[in-house]
């Protein structure tokens, strides 16, 4: 390899050495020079160490993607594509690095690959077509100055973010969990209902006709329920991958995908920047795909209403759509949704409502409704809300809902308790009911019950819009409260050992460092736990030391109690959306707010 040259390096499965070969001729031809072993089985730690030689040095990575990388789960080409992958940590945003090329009909939303190749555009090249204008591509990028950012039609630039995290949490917030749902009747005759049918030859396919089976059958598990959890959705996904895989050209299942990825976002299932990429992504496809479809437009405006940029043009197409098909709950709904989300709640009450009062009601809006009741602090309107869900479905997630506001909101513990005791097996399963369980339960002076909530979700780590973190930290703080101390540190010290891996991986994980933070806090280990806090924050984009639902705990143990108690102040004021963790009946109640009792300030506040 001369020294002043800029050589791509080919990735590839050994089954597809042939069509590559192609690639690498094609390259060759337009003045590239190529890295292309066409033996995968030379093995030996000399041609190891050349592997990663190239891969350290090359200019270009371009992994070949395909039906038999897919089959193959292990092979040394995925050692290449993690070297690469690792590489991109050192490199500058926008630097034109990593080329994923597609073969054959390997659809990006089902491909096993790295996450980084989803954050860059991909080039699909059919094999019986000339690879001459791929090398030609190639041959563009390659001749940048060094330095240059990649545009997106030179395929391989990277993908503007489409939502910051800061976003995320104001819809998980304001309840937006719910936004992906759109009405009670089965998904798909509710499409048929406002969308014209499809006049493609496509259609009549077995394979179309597959896919939209999967579509239906996934749609009744998150859309047709009254109110979906995290298991609804986690059985939905499969379902949405095959009816991709089968028929990549139907805007709906795109659209489908959107809603789908929105709900994990909102819930905080998942936040990963994969989740987030499949919101845009799956409306991009859908209204490209559909741009007449009720139901891409609908998934297209409401993952608008990720970017703070565009909210003001997501509810303009809301609105458009509202006008165009009055009768449609769902986007009603889904107005009402977004208000809320924008900080507008008694805007979007009148939504829900209207949506609520069309033929046949719409559950799902009443949830939305209790979430922008409360944030306007209106908790009994909240709970009314509650009690009708519950009556139209006496198994509903609105239990939940229904035993928060009876210990947060009333302080009515006996009939939390008989609440508590009849929660069905599988609510209880969710993560999000376990922690409400866990609050319960320790608000009723019972630990131990409270650690058995926890354990009845078989994970280490919890995530939803309750809580996300290591369920040790929560076992720990139980038995911390039952008074013992070494079962409590015995809990914390592994959570941090678990959390720091986590860290070790990913440097920028705010959220980590904030958990890191509060496993130190409690374990007595205040300067780290600054260190981390500190860190925590500024990733997170707050530099002023404001503190947040998310470090109010931290800030306690590390013993802030004045800029707590002013946190605490600030959030009780009525032009600020209402928390219901912070009422007086919690704050009297709850134990780890016992720190601040008898301080003038915090007796004020319990009143």
């Amino acid at each position: 390899m001369k020294a002043d040259s800029n050589p791509v390096f080919l990735s590839y499965a050994s089954q597809d050495a042939a069509a590559v070969a192609r690639i690498a001729e094609a390259l060759r031809a337009a003045g590239v020079e190529v890295w292309f072993d066409q033996n995968e089985l030379t093995g030996g730690d000399a041609w190891d160490a050349k592997i990663r030689k190239q891969i350290k040095e090359c200019a270009l990575f371009v992994p070949v993607i395909s039906a038999n990388t897919q089959a193959r789960l292990e092979g040394y080409f995925r050692r290449e594509w993690k070297l690469a992958v690792e590489r991109t940590h050192d490199m500058a945003d926008g630097v034109p690095f990593l080329f994923p090329v597609v073969i054959d009909d390997t659809t990006d939303a089902t491909a096993r690959v790295p996450e980084k190749f989803r954050e860059v555009q991909w080039t699909r090249l059919r094999l019986e077509e000339t690879p001459h204008e791929l090398a030609q591509r190639v041959a563009k990028i390659l001749s940048q100055p060094a330095g240059s950012v990649a545009t997106a039609e030179s395929g391989s630039g990277r993908r503007p973010a489409r939502a910051s995290s800061r976003v995320n949490r104001l819809w998980v917030g304001v309840g937006l969990v719910f936004a992906v749902t759109y009405g009670t009747r089965p998904f798909w005759s509710g499409l048929r209902d406002n969308d014209p049918p499809r006049t493609t030859a496509a259609t009549a396919t077995g394979a179309n006709k597959e896919a939209e089976s999967l579509a239906a059958q996934a749609a009744a598990l998150f859309e047709g329920k009254t109110i979906p959890m995290r298991s609804d959705f986690e059985a939905a996904e499969p379902l949405i991958a095959r009816a991709l895989a089968l028929d990549d050209t139907n805007p709906e299942v795109w659209a489908l995908m959107s809603r789908h990825a929105l709900g994990m976002v909102a819930a905080q299932y998942d936040t990963s920047q994969e989740r987030i990429r499949k919101v845009a992504d799956g409306a991009e496809r859908a209204i490209r795909l559909g741009p007449e479809r009720v139901y891409a437009r609908l998934a297209h405006a409401t993952a608008l209403t990720l970017q703070p940029a565009a909210w003001t043009e997501a509810e303009a197409a809301l609105r458009r759509l509202a006008a165009e098909a009055p009768g449609d709950a769902r986007i009603w709904r889904t107005l009402g949704l977004a208000l809320n989300a924008y900080g507008r709640p008694a805007e979007a009450v009148v939504f829900f409502d209207r949506a609520h009062a069309l033929p046949g009601g719409d559950p799902q809006s009443l949830f939305g409704k209790s979430a922008a009741l409360r944030a306007q602090g209106d908790f009994s309107g909240a709970e009314a809300c509650a009690d009708e869900l519950i009556r139209l479905d006496p198994a509903s997630p609105a239990l939940l809902q229904k035993l928060e506001l009876l210990v947060r909101h009333r302080g009515d513990l006996e009939r939390a308790r008989e609440l508590a005791m009849r929660i069905p097996a599988r609510l209880s399963r969710e993560q999000s009911a376990a922690v409400i369980l866990f609050v319960v339960w320790l608000d009723l002076g019972e630990p131990d019950r409270a650690i058995a909530a926890l354990e009845a979700v078989p994970r280490d780590s919890l995530q939803d819009h309750t809580f996300a973190g290591p369920k040790g930290y929560l076992v720990g703080y139980a038995h911390r409260l039952a008074g013992r101390a070494d079962a409590a540190r015995a809990e914390w010290q592994a959570a941090l050992n678990s959390v720091e891996q986590r860290v070790a991986e990913r440097a920028n994980d705010a959220a980590g460092h904030l958990q890191r933070a509060s496993l130190l806090a409690c374990l007595g280990r205040k300067p780290e736990a600054e260190a981390a806090l500190q860190l925590g924050e500024q990733l997170q984009g707050n530099h002023s030391r404001e503190i947040t639902l998310a470090t109010d705990v931290i800030y306690l143990e590390l013993g802030y109690v004045d800029e707590v108690l002013t946190y605490l102040e600030q959030s009780r004021r009525p032009d600020k959306p209402q928390i219901l963790s912070h009422t007086p009946v919690a704050l009297r109640m709850e134990p780890w707010w016992t720190p601040l009792r008898g301080h003038p300030r915090f007796e004020a506040l319990t009143r």
